[in-house]
């Protein structure tokens, strides 16, 4: 395992110890040949298109730490791409947990 690939797999074991209580967040681990990305999403509701719901990916491209963020629903928020370089797993940390803190407020908004 590639010294990336390892931190993408300790991202997971952080992330899955801080989200095990919400049901509504799943994280995955994906290979692909010499590929791997970690995958954060939230489980839309049945029936309704409007609840927010959103996909992280972190991924590696050209050495550096690849996140994509595609929210989705109401209210409506922008994807993005960032990327950060393979020495700043604080900051890679840091990005991951941002935005999964901004879909649960999208998601306490709604709701609300």
């Amino acid at each position: 395992m590639e010294w990336i690939d390892e931190l993408i797999f300790g991202l997971f074991m952080l992330l899955r110890d801080e989200l095990k209580g919400d049901a509504n967040v799943g994280l995955a681990l994906r290979a692909e040949g010499q590929d791997v990305t970690l995958r954060v999403r939230s489980r839309a509701k049945v029936g309704d298109q409007r609840q927010p719901n959103f996909a992280v990916v972190v991924g590696e491209s050209n050495g550096a730490f690849r996140i994509s963020y595609k929210p989705s629903g109401v209210p409506s928020a922008m994807s993005r791409v960032v990327m950060i370089g393979a020495d700043s797993a604080d900051e890679l940390l840091d990005v991951v947990r941002g935005y999964v803190e901004a879909e649960r407020r999208r998601l306490s908004d709604y709701r609300g």
